[in-house]
């Protein structure tokens, strides 16, 4: 698969923002993966890649709103 998901995939395994194993987040839930953007923020030039990947992935999308 190529586009801008799996660049955004490929540039948070490379610097290390994706994350697979047994994590405990918030509220007491476990996960099996993880996203740590402070690890893709550390590296500007490639957070900004990231940024446009996935404005690209998801600036069709009819939404009327989006949270996190």
């Amino acid at each position: 698969m190529s586009g801008p998901t799996s660049e955004l995939r490929d540039l948070l395994g490379e610097t290390g923002a994706y994350r697979e194993g047994h994590f405990q987040i918030a509220a007491d839930q476990h996960v099996l993966s993880y996203y740590s953007c402070e690890r893709l923020f550390q590296y500007p030039a490639l957070a900004s890649r990231a940024a446009e990947a996935l404005y690209r992935a998801v600036r069709d999308v009819d939404a009327d709103f989006v949270f996190g």
